[in-house]
């Protein structure tokens, strides 16, 4: 079993709209394929999750994959580069799901999808995660807990 320990380095001020900021979010991928454990040992809202998925502004998930369990699920044709996320739970495991989310390069070096929890990925000057990742660890499970739910096409 091979696993590599990788840590981000969020610089947060103390007002965050995020609430407090880790300063170091260690993850263990296990295998290159998956991150078994919950970011910070932080537990997913998969309500909170489904408002992410949708925020076209913060990830556009939706855009890409479509909306599962969403509004357009059955319309979605899979014309969009990314496959359908419906009944994601089914084919891949929570850690599995989070790897992906967190830094799909890992599995697939040529993956037109962004990681979204990759140091220096804010650098607007006003952020208050400013050199910090895309979304924040809390997000990220939340993310993880709403397509976890998603076992079913």
């Amino acid at each position: 079993m091979r696993t590599g320990i990788l840590a981000i380095a969020l610089c947060a001020a103390a007002a965050s709209p995020l609430g407090a900021a880790e300063i170091a979010a260690p993850y263990t991928i296990t295998n290159g394929s998956r991150i078994d454990d919950p970011i910070a040992g932080l537990t997913g809202d998969w309500q909170r999750g489904r408002t992410l998925f949708f925020d076209q502004n913060l990830t556009g998930c939706s855009a890409c994959h479509g909306s599962p369990g969403g509004p357009g699920a059955e319309t979605f044709d899979g014309s969009e580069e990314a496959p359908s996320l419906d009944g994601i739970a089914g084919r891949m495991s929570v850690g599995e799901i989070r790897l992906w989310i967190v830094a799909p390069e890992t599995i697939d070096p040529n993956a037109a999808m962004p990681g979204f929890f990759l140091a220096g990925q804010r650098t607007e000057a006003g952020s208050p995660l400013i050199n910090g990742p895309w979304l924040s660890a809390q997000q990220v499970e939340d993310i993880v807990a709403y397509l976890a739910r998603q076992k079913t096409p």
